[in-house]
């Protein structure tokens, strides 16, 4: 490459970019947007903590102690130790745990008491100075259920405490989980709890089970989506997507499911670890231009992580099996995000994309899952990120697509009206480009044929008449051969003069033309015309190019005619092939003197056969030359349509307008 050509890529380079810059500038303006109203206005609605402007009661007295049965008699039986209170955990196999300790009411509230139990726990029962106070489901290991995942403030009577110390019993199960966690309890007026942590409450409870039913909505819209769309591949990442997190929130809203133990921690490790997969399974089909191999990875991940949960959970001990399952998920997690990101980031540096505010959308995503898996594996604490926020982002991400997609709210008569004034726009500019390409061929037909001429008229006549003209000099010309010679070249003038006119109109107006010119040519040699039209007018609608070879191939054989075949009489007939009624078919013949032989020739010792097979082949028609011992007959078969065959022209080596005529 030379410097001058090196100069002008560079100085080429600029302009893309300074657009693929305004390009990242927007797509970071967007980014920075959505993180900022995640931030600063969702996270304190949607994440509240609750805060510490009440009165709690004071907990004091912290034991623990396991039981052989989850009741009162357990209870009696059982030896309890000290603990250190908040933070405790006991493991590692499944059975029953009792967590004792006091809280101090100084004065009973009419309001009652609300509690915040802060234990987690398959399912848990709380007893208030040897009272049941909260209750639910079966605590029997093996029929077990599992409420302890349902979050809530709980209600207590005044009448279950009495002033001063009171004794709290947890009773606590697990099955296949081999942790009991005890947070830190909350203890308080109900009024002042459900004031500080309402809010909270509605997003561990009800908000979480809303979750759920959105969810299932969107899944079963992406059903139908897959059902109904072309693009198979974007609408399955869609329905693993919404399903996927749509299972792991539901698992936590799921009491009563049929299966338990092992079987059910299989279930909630995998359903968790498919979200990433389907994260990165639906970036890859989002960017327009999916990768084969992300597919089959995530195919291979999905295996691979039941093979490691399954060997986990039933191989390895408890506790061990349960952290190494919770370690893998959360390497998985990272590392099949951090792909996801790599993904986004390579398809929007490579190829760019106009979907700003929806990659906005997929980072904050993306974001959200990166912050859960990393809280779960350093603090082991779930954050709820992905489960409380998808739903509205998946939303916000389908509102966007079809806002980009489709114009929103217009009626379908609106809808039609304006494509209706869009094709109406298109065919009046298709009709001016085609009247414009059609008289610039014409044009370019007719410039075509006079150069031919100009080059006929220059070797053909131009030839005779130097002929003429020498002989003359020499002395060696008559009379009746000059005044013989000069009539041929008048004619021949007159019939290229002809020829340059109108023709390429239409096929009925050459052939018209053709008639009145060739006529007085005809009579003066002392042939009569003989004219059949049985075709009509209504000709098929052939282009300048083929009419005028058709002109050219009638001219060829009638002065061929009148030149060779010594007889009286030129017959044209013109009508419609009785096999393709749709085609035209155009006869000369004449009652001059038979021609023997296979194939007769007309054309002395000139190049008039090849030039009128040339021409007829050139526009796909067929030429037959044929002599029954009362003169020859020449029929030209037009086919349907008129164009060249310009393609055959080639492949046969043929150039119409290096031909000569007789």
């Amino acid at each position: 490459m030379s410097g001058e050509s090196r100069e002008k890529d560079i100085k080429a380079q600029p302009p893309q970019a300074a657009v693929r810059g305004a390009d990242f500038a927007r797509l970071l303006f967007a980014v920075i947007i959505v993180q900022a109203v995640f931030w600063i206005f969702v996270n304190p609605i949607l994440f509240a903590r609750g805060h510490a402007k009440h009165e709690r009661y004071e907990l004091t007295d912290f034991q623990a102690a396991r039981l052989e049965t989850p009741d009162r008699e357990g209870l009696s039986k059982a030896g309890f130790e000290p603990i250190e209170g908040p933070g405790w955990y006991a493991c590692c196999e499944p059975g029953y745990w009792a967590v004792r300790f006091q809280v101090d009411v100084p004065v009973l509230p009419e309001q009652g008491i609300g509690v915040i139990p802060q234990i987690a726990a398959d399912n848990v029962q709380v007893l208030v100075n040897g009272t049941l106070v909260i209750g639910r489901g079966r605590m029997e290991l093996g029929e077990i259920d599992y409420f302890g995942n349902d979050k809530r403030i709980e209600f207590i009577p005044s009448s279950a405490f009495r002033p001063g110390k009171n004794q709290v019993d947890y009773i606590a199960v697990r099955d296949a989980m081999p942790y009991i966690d005890l947070g830190d309890p909350v203890f308080g007026r109900f009024d002042d709890i459900t004031s500080a942590y309402g809010l909270q409450a509605f997003m561990l409870g009800p908000f979480e089970f809303i979750c759920v039913i959105a969810g299932f909505v969107l899944t079963g819209f992406a059903l139908v989506l897959l059902i109904q769309s072309e693009a198979k591949g974007f609408a399955f990442a869609l329905v693993l997507l919404t399903l996927s997190w749509t299972l792991k929130a539901h698992h936590y809203a799921w009491p009563e499911p049929p299966f338990g133990g092992a079987t059910r921690l299989f279930y909630y490790f995998m359903v968790t670890g498919l979200v990433p997969i389907a994260w990165l399974n639906f970036a890859d089909q989002w960017t327009g231009r999916p990768i084969r191999w992300v597919g089959l990875g995530c195919i291979a991940a999905a295996v691979i992580m039941a093979g490691v949960f399954a060997y986990a959970l039933w191989i390895m001990p408890a506790g061990e099996g349960f952290d190494f399952a919770s370690s893998a998920l959360n390497a998985f997690a990272a590392i099949l995000l951090g792909v996801t990101l790599v993904r986004f980031a390579w398809h929007v540096y490579r190829h760019g994309d106009d979907r700003t505010w929806e990659v906005a959308i997929f980072v904050l995503l993306l974001v959200l899952a990166a912050i859960e898996f990393a809280y779960e594996f350093f603090v082991q604490e779930a954050t709820a990120y992905l489960s409380r926020t998808t739903p509205f982002l998946i939303l916000a991400l389908a509102v966007v697509v079809f806002a980009r997609s489709i114009r929103l709210f217009r009626s379908a008569d609106q809808i039609n009206q304006v494509l209706s004034e869009r094709l109406a726009l298109r065919e009046r500019a298709l009709t001016v480009a085609h009247a414009r390409e059609r008289d610039y061929v014409r044009r370019q037909a007719h410039n075509d044929e006079r150069q031919r001429i100009l080059r006929d008229m220059h070797d053909g006549l131009g030839s005779q008449l130097m002929s003429m003209l020498l002989a003359a000099r020499r002395g060696e010309s008559k009379p009746d051969q000059m005044a013989e010679g000069l009539q041929s070249v008048i004619d021949e003038m007159r019939l290229i003069i002809a020829s340059m006119d109108s023709v390429g109109g239409s096929l009925f107006a050459a052939l018209t033309l053709f008639k009145d010119r060739m006529t007085p040519r005809i009579e003066a040699a002392g042939f009569k015309l003989e004219w059949i039209n049985r075709y009509g007018a209504d000709f098929p609608a052939y282009g300048p190019r083929p009419t005028l070879q058709v002109f050219r191939i009638l001219q060829e054989a009638v002065t061929n005619a009148l030149k060779h075949s010594g007889g009286g009489t030129v017959r044209i007939v013109i009508e419609a092939r009785q096999d393709k009624p749709e085609s035209v078919r155009i006869s000369i013949s004449d009652d001059g003197v038979a021609v023997s032989g296979e194939e007769p020739s007309l054309v002395g010792t000139g190049r008039g056969l090849a030039n009128m097979r040339a021409r007829a082949h050139g526009i796909g028609a067929g030429l037959e030359i044929t002599s029954d011992g009362n003169g020859v007959c020449v029929t030209l078969d037009l086919p349907p349509n008129g164009e060249p065959a310009k393609e055959e022209h080639r492949e046969a080596g043929i150039d119409l307008e290096e031909q000569g005529t007789s």
